[in-house]
């Protein structure tokens, strides 16, 4: 994710957002702070970190209900991942054993919508 998230060709149009949940697996016990601290000192986050939630079920916040509902997938786990287009519409989703790079060239599909190119190699 930080690989992608400081890829200059997406720096415009693309952005990641990371929402830590403890809903798996008991893996985010700790407070929102050790937990941004952890992510930035061992894995170099470069994206924003949100406040911990619920993602699944009736104690999901308000944007996972959306996510889930829109794509008609509900995360199993940590490390759920959506893409939104510049308009909001949810793209496709995708479990945590999906590869960000095996989705790259969807997120660069999106990009390329996002900034009117229909052809052609430029991003």
């Amino acid at each position: 994710m930080v690989k992608i998230s400081s890829d200059p060709a997406l720096s415009d149009h693309f952005t990641i957002l990371a929402f830590p949940c403890n809903q798996f697996g008991n893996q985010e016990p700790k407070t929102n702070d050790l937990i941004e601290k952890f992510a930035k000192d061992n894995y170099a986050v470069n994206f924003p970190m949100f406040s911990k939630i619920d993602i699944v079920g009736d104690s999901a916040h308000p944007l996972f209900k959306y996510l889930s509902g829109v794509s008609k997938k509900e995360p199993t786990w940590n490390f759920w991942k959506f893409l939104v287009d510049h308009k909001g519409h949810v793209i496709n989703s995708y479990g945590p054993w999906i590869s960000v790079d095996s989705i790259y060239p969807e997120i660069i599909a999106a990009v390329r919508k996002a900034r009117g190119i229909s052809h052609g190699n430029e991003l």
